[in-house]
């Protein structure tokens, strides 16, 4: 894993004027530990292939910053990041939202070793890794949410992790261009659906967010 020295300098400035635009206050700690991440995750993948993005700039754009437009769609105090891979978003999620709780879960080992490594040497400690596969998870606790960033389709999603939704959560699925055959697929599959357009700062690419709740967990409050 040694190489060139990843310089994290000059990608404070593009981080702190991408989150303002998400209006998201981050102070100098958080975008320490949110690039002391990203340095990581560049010396790992020189290995271990963890990410198709190399150059710092894209990194930056497509890892935190893309991972960041979910957060205002996260709810609760326990978070659920399935399929998480190298730790975006919920990495990010956890970083700039201390408070919260937020597991890791992918079946990958590698992955998850990598994300216990980034986020101790970053200082994030509201993060546990999980390796695991999600039809096999089981917490001690229901999720209020669940995120998940280009892992399955949604009404896979769906079936896979509603039975640790708790009652009134939500499932914050992070999608590219807007699938209309694909949430007509996750509402068959019992899940009330809303899509919200969002916009990655410095991507010029369609991005959507999709909120998936539990339709039978409404039902019975009514």
């Amino acid at each position: 894993m040694k190489g060139p020295e990843f310089d994290s300098g000059p990608l404070d400035t593009p981080l702190k004027d991408g989150l303002a635009a998400l209006h998201l206050d981050a102070g100098d700690a958080e975008r320490a530990q949110l690039l002391s991440y990203l340095r990581t995750l560049s010396q790992w993948s020189r290995k271990h292939n963890l990410t198709a993005h190399r150059e710092p700039m894209a990194m930056l754009v497509h890892h935190l910053l893309d991972s960041a437009t979910a957060i205002a769609f996260v709810r609760g105090r326990y978070c659920v990041d399935v399929g998480s891979g190298a730790g975006f978003p919920g990495i990010v999620i956890a970083c700039l939202r201390p408070a919260l709780e937020v597991t890791l879960l992918d079946s990958v080992e590698r992955k998850m070793s990598f994300c216990r490594h980034a986020s101790a040497t970053a200082g994030i400690r509201n993060v546990r890794c999980v390796h695991g596969r999600v039809e096999h998870f089981e917490p001690e606790r229901r999720a209020d949410t669940i995120v998940a960033r280009a892992f399955t389709s949604l009404a896979r999603l769906f079936e896979l992790s509603r039975g640790f939704l708790s009652d009134n959560g939500r499932i914050v699925a992070m999608k590219g261009r807007r699938d209309d055959g694909e949430l007509a697929a996750a509402e068959a599959a019992g899940a009330d659906v809303e899509v919200v357009r969002v916009q990655t700062p410095g991507l010029d690419a369609e991005r959507h967010v999709v909120l998936m709740r539990r339709r039978d967990a409404r039902e019975c409050a009514a």
